[in-house]
């Protein structure tokens, strides 16, 4: 299997200040049953009121988890900046299979990127994004972003529920997942080179089988 670059997107925002050492957690666990030593390459985002670098791509798991536990919580919620930068910054330059891994409440609250740019970036770039939930009491919560990032790009979203072992489960379904990918192309018969959204749709002959899949790609453009 080809190698995996991930970002692990993490939302320190104050809406889930009184779950930071939850989210900690979860993130350097997803890391450790996921990345495949000196093969899957891994940084670490944290986004608020900023967009920060907290780790660059890294195959060393000791140093990854300790940017996460240096992360500190407060601030307005940049989610769809947080992913235009994460893809156009960091994954695009990457090769090999990309995934973007967002922790959040989904709710955001300042970015200058819409939801649908942040969206057609990462389809463009052909980043799988895995949204994980995690609501807090005190605040709103946009659960219904994450699962229109994570379906729109061939990803999936859960519900952590705050809860380790849901989360474990999740973790469990992200790798199964990963670990039976296909690569399926094909020649499209449609000649114009637009720039403009073109639908895919995949069945299976076989009944009792769930595909994930990406919704589409955009088509290349010919610049004037």
């Amino acid at each position: 299997a080809q190698p995996l670059t991930v970002v692990l997107l993490i939302d320190t925002s104050g809406s889930v200040k009184d779950k930071l050492g939850f989210l900690q957690e979860a993130a350097s666990e997803f890391l450790s049953q996921t990345l495949r030593k000196n093969k899957d390459l891994a940084a670490v985002v944290q986004f608020d009121s900023e967009v920060s670098l907290i780790q660059d791509f890294t195959y060393d798991y000791s140093v990854l988890e300790n940017a996460i536990q240096s992360i500190r919580a407060g601030g307005s919620t940049k989610l769809y900046d947080a992913i235009w930068v994460s893809v156009n910054e960091l994954l695009r330059h990457e090769v090999g299979r990309r995934m973007l891994v967002i922790l959040s409440d989904g709710a955001d609250t300042q970015s200058l990127t819409r939801d649908n740019e942040a969206l057609k970036v990462a389809q463009e770039q052909d980043v799988v994004i895995y949204g994980i939930g995690v609501r807090s009491g005190r605040f709103d919560s946009d659960f219904g972003q994450l699962k229109k990032f994570a379906e729109g790009t061939g990803g999936l979203f859960f519900n952590s529920k705050v809860d380790l072992q849901k989360l474990r489960e999740a973790f469990t379904r992200i790798n199964r997942g990963i670990k039976n990918q296909y690569a399926l192309g094909y020649v499209s018969t449609n000649p114009r080179r637009d720039g403009s959204f073109r639908e895919i749709k995949v069945r299976v002959r076989r009944s009792g089988l769930n595909v994930t899949h990406r919704k589409g790609y955009y088509s290349p453009r010919d610049e004037p």
